[in-house]
């Protein structure tokens, strides 16, 4: 296959933009499963969406090499100046509504991150043993405080 040949380019771009438009249904149905609480499924739709991601990255080298680049963004200029510059343009947006989509999910996981935290922290607390002073008021321990029973 030449380097430049546009049809096995365009194939490889058609590849591309299936496995890019299998990533955002997966971070979609992600944000679902992240704003309706269900957490069950999470590392179910973390699998799959590393899994798109690199499968996508696959796909990007092939075509890198099929025209003949070092990088992301001289496969862009090259592109961008092709007989597949269209479909090109489109994938780039695609990507860039991925990233976006994954920007927003990551948000709300570290909101559950905090949650979670949040009520790990209120059962660690209520586990400690309260201490009062005289006047039946709570007060942390005094350094210099001793044992029951052992002084």
């Amino acid at each position: 296959m030449h380097p430049a040949d546009p049809t096995a380019q365009r194939r490889v771009l058609a590849a591309l933009l299936r496995a890019c438009r299998g990533l955002r249904i997966r971070l979609q149905q992600q944000s679902r499963h992240l704003s309706a609480g269900d957490y069950g499924d999470l590392n179910t739709d973390s699998s799959a969406i590393e899994a798109g991601l690199v499968r996508v990255a696959e796909i990007l080298r092939q075509l890198q090499q099929q025209v003949g680049c070092n990088g992301v963004t001289e496969l862009d200029g090259r592109l961008q100046r092709s007989e597949i510059a269209r479909p090109w343009r489109r994938l780039v947006r695609l990507m860039h509504t991925c990233d976006q989509q994954n920007q927003q999910n990551g948000v709300l996981l570290q909101q559950r991150q905090i949650q979670v935290q949040t009520a790990l922290n209120a059962v660690i607390k209520r586990g400690d043993a309260s201490l009062y002073g005289r006047a039946g008021r709570q007060h942390p321990a005094p350094v210099s405080s001793r044992l029951l029973g052992l002084g």
